[in-house]
């Protein structure tokens, strides 16, 4: 029996990210009245972690049986990048909310197709591109639009991570290491100084053909981006996510993995730790981002407002600097 008030979610995927999802949607439950009632994954370890999680929750074998079946409000897709454009579409069919792991899908002809059923169902599809929720770049963001330490005059954001799981291989199926793990610094340019006047590409392949470190270089008038990622070929890499801006009073770095992940070298020579403290989530500290957007989208389904989401339109833009990338590399190849 549906409670009344109570947003009713599925998650499609119940691996690593859909265990995320869960996890935060678990603390969501108690705060904006959500309850996940459906859960779909060909794993049956999976299938019995989501009834361990939600003990009245329904589960499938198949996500589309379960769109087919059941009365969601939303849906999370957490599943493979080649597979997030057919369930997308599928539940915006049935009247669905989405919410899509991020990339939000391969190909200029996928996104066009996912714009046409979001606009014919009426509903919403949010991405999670969730790096513009971290603390780090969100305090970035401020001081650039409030020009703190006045204009900016470059950029250089850099993320790698451990040799890939078999499937990401596949160019096919993933889009390589551009749209795994390039994709987010990509995204953070475009919010903070919209699409880029020129890029160059600079990138290498594994064996099997598939990229796995990229360079683009990136100009907005005279200011110098840069944004490089790469999958290593060790699987015991850490996994590594730093950012050098310069402006005209001061350099903000981050670095991920050390202690003092944030650092502010003023012009006046004053080395500064900033204050981009966390508020109180009942999340572990890894996951408060992912919390934030998730958030974001429920405020979003009980408000209609969309300011805090990244909406379709909004992720797509960020892809088709992505496809101008994946187009100069193959070019260069030829």
């Amino acid at each position: 029996m549906h409670k009344k008030n109570v947003l009713r979610a599925g998650i499609i995927g119940n691996g690593n990210m859909g265990q995320v999802h869960s996890e935060n949607l678990k603390v969501l439950a108690e705060e904006m009245q959500v309850e996940v009632t459906a859960a779909a994954d060909p794993n049956e370890e999976l299938r019995n972690q989501a009834k361990k999680d939600w003990p009245e929750v329904k589960t499938y074998t198949d996500g589309l049986a379960m769109l087919e079946n059941e009365e969601l409000d939303a849906v999370h897709i957490c599943i493979p990048t080649h597979l997030h454009m057919k369930y997308s579409v599928a539940a915006l069919e049935r009247g669905i909310h989405v919410f899509t792991e991020k990339p939000v899908c391969l190909t200029k002809k996928e996104g066009e197709q996912l714009l046409k059923a979001e606009k014919q169902s009426g509903k919403s599809v949010a991405v999670g591109q969730v790096v513009r929720y971290f603390k780090e770049y969100q305090y970035l963001k401020e001081i650039y639009d409030n020009r703190t330490y006045g204009e900016l005059k470059s950029l250089r954001l850099r993320r790698s991570g451990e040799y890939p799981s078999p499937w990401f291989l596949n160019s096919a199926k993933s889009g390589g290491v551009i749209l795994d793990l390039h994709i987010h610094d990509v995204d953070f340019i475009k919010y903070l100084l919209g699409r880029p006047g020129s890029i160059k590409v600079y990138q290498t392949e594994f064996q099997e053909g598939t990229v796995n470190q990229i360079l683009a270089e990136f100009r907005y008038g005279m200011i110098p981006v840069s944004a490089e990622a790469l999958w290593d070929v060790s699987p015991s890499a850490p996994f590594i996510a730093e950012y050098q801006a310069c402006f005209e009073g001061g350099t903000l770095v981050y670095h991920n993995q050390k202690e003092n992940s944030l650092i502010l070298y003023e012009q006046n020579g004053n080395v500064t730790y900033p204050d981009a403290a966390e508020e109180v989530i009942k999340v572990t500290k890894d996951k408060i981002a992912y919390y934030k957007e998730i958030e974001a989208f429920y405020q979003m389904l009980r408000t209609g407002e969309h300011k805090k989401i990244v909406r379709l339109e909004d992720a797509l833009e960020t892809m088709g600097i992505l496809w101008e990338e994946q187009r100069i590399g193959r070019n260069k190849k030829k």
